[in-house]
């Protein structure tokens, strides 16, 4: 037993020594942690603001041009935050790697270990096992698979969004953009290169791509089925409208009542001239015919227009 627990202890402390991390979500906060300081002159002395208070304080009170003053505070911050981001994006990565060459380097060892002792073999397998399950814990909880590149480059295109607003807001006046909703704007920066908001984005953007992929599986089946076009987006509203109507005149025609059934014959035939489709035969060899014209020939709303025009001027109706 005490001879297991060496082999485990030496085990831990080889990863230990190997590149052990304490992954923050992001950079650290310029504004509220980091503590950076602004220097500005109050009169013939030179004061360092380093608290937000601070600097909205001499910007309300002292600042004499208050549109540069607030420019360079944005300047400022910027600055400071791409400098930690720059470092935490590059800790990221390089501790990803060095956690996960830590552990591969330590089941390679244990492994070599094991074949040199017999006699801890079975203990050593132990623990080769259990590293083995933990890379793959770290692995997915600290985003040290592919994964990781994709975030780092959701946090840069993210930072670039807002940094680009922050640029084109300088042009405008204290008046309009004032230091406090440059500051939010600042937050936003920080915020933007942090982890958590790079799992949202690209959380949001497979979404909407999932989305996007059923729709086109979903066009691409009812093609497969013998459709020659697909109702797109435009019809959303429309073709629950158009095939309800359709549906209200079958079951008139099947309903058992003679004059019911008799006026949904005429109105259905009537179409069927009027959209320059044969009207002859029997009422099934009609409808099937009117299926194939919806199915195959109203795929856009101005194409429904047309129909809806027909409508009006054979039935008097509007859908």
């Amino acid at each position: 037993m005490r001879k297991s627990l060496g082999i485990i202890v030496a085990a831990f402390a080889t990863v230990a020594l190997g590149g052990c991390t304490t992954m923050r979500g992001g950079p650290k906060n310029v504004i509220e942690e980091l503590g950076s300081s602004l220097s500005v002159k109050d009169g013939d002395v030179s004061v360092a603001l380093v608290t937000r208070d601070q600097i909205i304080q001499h910007y309300v009170l002292k600042a004499a041009d208050k549109r540069a003053f607030r420019n360079r505070v944005i300047d400022h911050y910027m600055g400071e935050m791409d400098r930690q981001y720059e470092k935490y994006s590059m800790r990221l990565f390089n501790e990803g790697v060095q956690t996960a060459l830590g552990f591969d380097a330590a089941i390679i060892g244990l492994s070599s270990t094991a074949a040199l002792f017999e006699s801890s073999a079975d203990d050593l397998a132990s623990v080769i096992s259990a590293f083995a399950g933990l890379q793959s814990a770290v692995n997915k909880n600290l985003y040290f698979d592919r994964t990781l590149p994709a975030l780092i480059v959701t946090m840069d295109a993210k930072r670039a969004e807002v940094e680009a607003e922050l640029i084109n807001r300088k042009s405008q006046q204290a008046a309009d953009y004032s230091l406090e909703a440059a500051i939010r704007d600042l937050r936003r920066y920080q915020q933007a290169g942090t982890l958590m908001r790079a799992v949202t984005a690209v959380t949001e953007t497979a979404s909407v791509e999932k989305e996007e992929a059923e729709e086109a599986a979903r066009r691409a089946y009812e093609l497969q089925l013998g459709f020659t076009c697909v109702p797109d987006d435009s019809l959303a509203e429309e073709s629950p409208r158009l095939f309800g109507y359709f549906g209200t005149l079958q079951d008139d025609l099947f309903s058992g009542d003679a004059a019911k059934a008799t006026q949904a014959e005429q109105k259905i035939r009537y179409l069927a001239v009027a959209l320059g489709l044969s009207a002859q035969g029997t009422m099934d060899e009609v409808l099937e015919t009117l299926s194939v014209y919806l199915t195959e020939k109203v795929c856009t709303k101005e194409q429904f227009d047309v129909l809806e025009e027909k409508l009006e001027d054979v039935w008097k109706v509007k859908l």
